[in-house]
């Protein structure tokens, strides 16, 4: 539904803050732009949304380019980070803005607003103005907003970083449960990794302009194309070395925890500097009987309740801590600050990238 062929920003004469970008979005698709603070991902939304221009390449909908449309002609609706309702207006009001603007007659209008607000479940609250409603119920109007002209295309700029932790995790499943229900195309755009991964069909990884890669969220979680996208996505334990051997698929890393056997995650030489990418939930507490394809003995320097598990760090050698992840309350329970402790993983739990990758 949207092309993205070779789109590049730049500001001023140096700054690339997109840098060739060739993205995809299929129709009904709920696409995250997910990076860091500077990353280019609101930068590429504000391009499609039409409030920026590229400084060059092509941006398509539906097969026609729209790169020197105005934002209006685009049929695309908008929800900002700061809602961007009107104060003195009503929700009604609020509502029925964008229909008015487009022209539409008085009773199509309150036939929209009535669908609209009830879609989002709020129809006592068409006469209050946005100052009378919660954080999550703005949200909802901003949304119902966007949806009233039935655009082609939702595009969301990190709708939910102003709300609390619990509101913006029922607000994440809320927006998702109503864009299957209405089959629209939503771009997203968020720096929380753990929302990308629960909203998302797919995920578009962004660093300093470039994309670094997209695909669905188990994937990118489970094979990560390079280093920055292991560290940033979910939470990874990085171990930094040398490479002392690759082949067919294996590396051997040699780091401050012991030589450590993982998959090879991208092409790496022999000699090269490398750093190897375990999940905190891959590695387990080792009995005195036990071993594994990396075995590294520590102290326990952290013990972590979290409720439904416990993290605990492990200090091996001065520098170096391990996170492991313990679901087994009992064993939490069982263990001892600055006491000695064996955990290991096997080799396929980790992934060996490029240190500069």
């Amino acid at each position: 539904m949207v092309v993205f062929d070779r789109v590049t920003k730049i500001f001023g004469s140096r700054v690339h803050a997109v840098h060739e970008l060739n993205l995809t979005v299929g129709r009904n698709e709920f696409l995250t732009l997910l990076g860091p603070s500077g990353s280019g991902k609101t930068t590429t939304l504000m391009m499609l949304a039409g409030f920026d221009s590229p400084s060059s390449g092509r941006i398509e909908l539906d097969g026609q380019p729209i790169t020197h449309l105005p934002p209006n002609k685009r049929e695309m609706g908008v929800v900002f980070q700061n809602y961007a309702l009107f104060p003195h207006m009503s929700i009604a009001q609020n509502l029925a803005f964008p229909l008015e603007a487009r022209g539409m007659g008085k009773l199509a209008i309150r036939d929209r607003v009535q669908k609209s607000i009830e879609l989002v479940r709020l129809g006592d609250h068409l006469e209050k103005r946005p100052g009378q409603l919660s954080g999550g119920q703005q949200q909802r109007i901003a949304l119902a907003r966007a949806l009233i002209f039935q655009p082609k295309i939702v595009l969301m700029d990190e709708p939910l970083s102003a709300l609390d932790k619990q509101l913006r995790e029922r607000m994440q499943l809320e927006i998702k449960a109503l864009q299957r229900q209405l089959g629209i195309t939503v771009i997203f755009v968020t720096h929380d990794q753990s929302e990308a991964l629960v909203m998302s069909d797919r995920v578009a990884v962004f660093d300093h302009g470039r994309l670094q890669q997209v695909c669905d969220p188990r994937s990118l979680y489970d094979k990560p194309a390079n280093a920055f996208i292991a560290g940033f996505i979910g939470e990874s334990n990085m171990l930094a070395g040398t490479v002392m051997s690759c082949q067919g698929g294996a590396t051997n890393v040699s780091t401050a925890a012991g030589m450590i056997a993982a998959r090879t995650g991208q092409e790496l030489s022999v000699g090269g500097a490398a750093v190897v990418s375990v999940r905190p939930e891959a590695i387990r507490i080792l009995r005195d009987d036990e071993t594994a394809a990396n075995t590294v003995g520590g102290t326990l320097q952290e013990l972590i309740f979290l409720g439904d598990h416990s993290r605990i760090l492990v200090r091996v050698g001065e520098n170096t801590l391990l996170s492991v992840k313990l679901d087994d309350k009992n064993a939490a329970a069982a263990l001892s600050l600055h006491a000695p402790v064996r955990i290991g993983w096997s080799d396929a739990d980790g992934l060996a990238f490029a240190a500069n990758g």
